[in-house]
């Protein structure tokens, strides 16, 4: 019987970039430009060909609120590069929630997965490699938050660096279902923990931890094996926090780190201290500031004067709050690297 191989489509392109992302994410700094930019032309691409292939009223009123927001933060926009690179950070993440609340576009997406599996496994294989590279070389550490190496690997940042392993290890995830129980997987999983852990961002330890419990809860059918993996894993994990340098990362915060003061800014890194200056900003502004935002690039400056860091707000909906109006109701960004 001659077998005919399935004809490409947009599912399988934009499965395809994700892939490639994830690669380039977690390998970034080995690049002389950046190859994530090409590969997010291409997944928005993708995703605004599928989404307007059928018209749903949920799709042109998101529409609407892209193109508006689009619209009123340029305008008011002091730094336009800045509310551009936070503008698309909003509507690659805003187009992503709106493919994958139709359950046909997840139907699709997941038979082009299974079309894919070899090229799946060979992203994991060199993925985890760059991982076990960086990490054993003790090239891909940094020095920050006080006088500790934590762990950036090559993807540049500790932020970054976790982020991508969680991408990584969600694919790995997707892969493992419905395969047998190997403790090689479970090694790697853990090895995923590890690797979170010695980044210091606290943020990924949760959304890391998450993925491991879906691995041991859909991956291992017998029960006997799934409760010896529960206290293999919680070991492992007691071993991670004390052998990473996470713990690092909560002494130098709780310490008066990234400017605390109290024990409540140095829990959240320092965070609750903007987070109010923000929100001061956003209730004291006036009515056209209220309604329709000041520009993405409006916090950059505020929280420059007021706690003498250039940074965002650290907090999605505060940051569109402040940003621009009629686009709070979805997260600006999913993975902010």
């Amino acid at each position: 019987m001659i077998s005919v191989k399935r004809k490409v489509n947009v599912d399988d392109v934009l499965y395809i970039m994700v892939l490639l992302y994830a690669l380039s994410t977690i390998t970034q700094s080995l690049y002389p430009f950046s190859l994530n930019r090409l590969w997010t032309v291409g997944i928005v691409a993708c995703l605004l060909y599928r989404l307007l292939s059928r018209l749903y009223t949920r799709t042109i009123m998101c529409m609407v609120v892209i193109v508006s927001c689009a619209i009123t933060t340029t305008m008011f926009a002091a730094d336009i590069s800045k509310n551009t690179n936070d503008l698309i950070y909003f509507v690659t993440g805003v187009l992503w929630l709106l493919f994958i609340s139709d359950y046909a576009n997840r139907e699709r997406l997941y038979k082009s997965f299974l079309e894919h599996q070899r090229l799946t496994k060979a992203i994991l294989v060199l993925s985890y490699v760059s991982m076990i590279i960086s990490l054993l070389s003790g090239n891909g550490y940094a020095y920050q938050w006080g006088s500790t190496a934590y762990y950036i690997g090559f993807a540049g940042t500790q932020h970054a660096m976790a982020s991508s392993i969680c991408i990584v290890t969600a694919l790995f995830l997707l892969y493992s279902l419905n395969r047998k129980f190997s403790w090689l997987n479970l090694a790697a999983f853990m090895f995923s923990v590890y690797a979170v852990f010695e980044t210091g961002a606290r943020t990924f330890i949760i959304p890391i931890l998450i993925l491991m419990f879906y691995y041991i809860r859909y991956n291992i059918k017998s029960m006997n094996i799934k409760a010896m993996v529960y206290a293999v894993g919680f070991v492992g994990v007691l071993y991670a926090v004390q052998h990473s340098t996470i713990l690092d990362k909560f002494s130098f915060v709780s310490s008066g780190g990234n400017m605390a003061t109290t024990a409540l800014e140095g829990f959240t890194s320092g965070r609750s201290l903007f987070w109010a200056v923000d929100l001061s900003a956003f209730a004291s502004g006036n009515v056209l500031q209220i309604i329709f935002g000041r520009g993405f690039d409006y916090v950059y400056g505020l929280n420059a004067r007021m706690v003498n860091q250039r940074i965002w707000a650290h907090n999605d909906f505060i940051h569109l709050l402040l940003g621009g109006r009629g686009n709070g109701i979805l997260p600006l960004r999913l993975c902010h690297t």
